[in-house]
């Protein structure tokens, strides 16, 4: 949570609210009528997923104003700083024991317990820097 540095110049609007106007505009006014970042932000933590590790329930704007928060957080009076992730160490998530009995040092949270890859194949750029521009954005 970062803190504004200047006022914004004339009549300019922050990202949140110029997306909630166009949106009511275009008649989705129950949906959109949010009147803060706060209230976006407090909508956002009602979302998670366990099986993605997604999960901000904890983070409050009342608690980043005391101190940050490493996600995921689940709870709101859990610590401020989390087990590492997908450890199988019985605290950052349900112990992990294969039918042979062995435990793994790292479990994710899928069926099988093991994390997935996808692999992507390579793609030219579609443009090339040339004498016009010369510069990769």
């Amino acid at each position: 949570l970062s803190r504004r540095a200047t006022d914004p110049p004339g009549e300019a609007w922050p990202d949140w609210r110029i997306i909630a106007e166009v949106a009511c505009a275009l008649g989705y006014e129950d949906a959109f009528g949010y009147t803060s970042a706060e209230e976006i932000f407090a909508e956002i933590t009602r979302a998670w997923n366990p099986h993605t590790g997604y999960d901000l329930r904890g983070v409050t704007y009342e608690r980043l104003r005391g101190t940050p928060v490493q996600w995921p957080s689940a709870d709101v009076q859990g610590p401020a700083r989390n087990p590492v992730r997908y450890l199988n160490d019985g605290v950052s998530q349900e112990l992990t024991v294969r039918p042979d009995g062995s435990v793994p040092r790292l479990a994710f949270p899928l069926p099988g317990g093991r994390a997935v890859f996808h692999a992507r194949p390579h793609l030219p750029p579609a443009e090339m820097p040339d004498e016009d521009f010369p510069f990769v954005l």
